[in-house]
């Protein structure tokens, strides 16, 4: 049919509202995946049915959450219940973790001025928390642990500016608990005795002694062996630095720590690839 020149006139000035709207590819690419996320949001509440509830959540039920960070809708529920929480020592801890996460996952991806963020802003819950309660491990531990990885991102000067005090706040942690987050103040006692300069008291045979005494608290850790074979490596011992990396490969205890476990993982393969003649 062909439309007389009045009659395609009139079609041109019908209003917006009868016209069929043209949406823009990325826009509809968007759309599609808000609405998979939304689904993925809604099957979480099926899991976990503490969530229909109007009321708050309790740390038990939020530590169960939380446990399956490696999923993105789980993250992203915990992130916005943490963002409802109190400002109590409980839920400020808590906080500085989920970022301290949030930072490592930003750190992978390559993505170095985020983490740098997330990680000064974990280091600040956990200052928040430990003016609360200075006598418990979890504040001092993420504050100071989340100040390094800041600080070493920051560069060689910024580094320097912290090093000393954070690891004095180390030492308090693990004085207080030293199994806290899988032996969390020695894997990172270890980390900074194994990349402190020499003449500031840095040394591979005490960053090795850390990590063995972490890896009797938590042996099947990724993360403690790898720091291990890091220093292994460095120690120019190959033979058990090679069956570190394959232990983080066969053996590797994932419970609570599955996305951690994978990057260990992928790590522990590329090493045994690379670094060894």
């Amino acid at each position: 049919m062909v439309l007389s020149s009045r009659a395609a006139h009139r079609l041109h000035r019908l209003p917006a509202s009868t016209k069929t709207p043209v949406v823009p590819t990325a826009t509809r690419a968007k759309g599609k995946q808000n609405a998979r996320f939304n689904s993925k949001r809604l099957a979480i509440a099926g899991r976990f049915p503490f969530l229909r509830n109007t009321g708050s959540v309790n740390l038990a039920d939020f530590d169960q959450l939380y446990a399956n960070r490696h999923e993105e809708p789980v993250l992203a529920q915990c992130a916005q219940l943490l963002e409802q929480a109190p400002h109590d020592y409980e839920w400020l801890w808590r906080h500085a973790r989920l970022k301290h996460f949030q930072a490592m996952q930003s750190a992978e991806a390559g993505d170095s001025k985020t983490a740098r963020n997330l990680y000064q802003t974990a280091s600040a819950h956990g200052a928040q928390a430990t003016k609360l309660d200075a006598s418990r491990v979890e504040g001092t531990f993420w504050h100071s642990t989340c100040e390094l990885e800041a600080a070493r991102l920051g560069g060689a000067l910024a580094m320097m500016g912290v090093l000393s005090r954070a690891q004095k706040e180390l030492q308090r942690a693990a004085r207080i608990d030293e199994e806290f987050h899988y032996a969390g103040p020695l894997r990172v006692l270890g980390r900074v005795t194994h990349f402190k300069p020499l003449a500031l008291g840095g040394m591979l045979d005490g960053a090795i002694a850390f990590y063995d005494r972490a890896l009797q608290i938590a042996p099947r850790n990724s993360t403690n062996n790898l720091y291990l074979a890091d220093a292994l490596i460095a120690d120019r011992q190959p033979k058990r630095a090679r069956e570190v990396l394959h232990a983080i490969l066969e053996n590797s205890d994932s419970q609570n720590w599955v996305w951690e476990t994978l990057r260990d993982q992928k790590s522990a393969q590329q090493w045994l690839e690379s670094r060894f003649d």
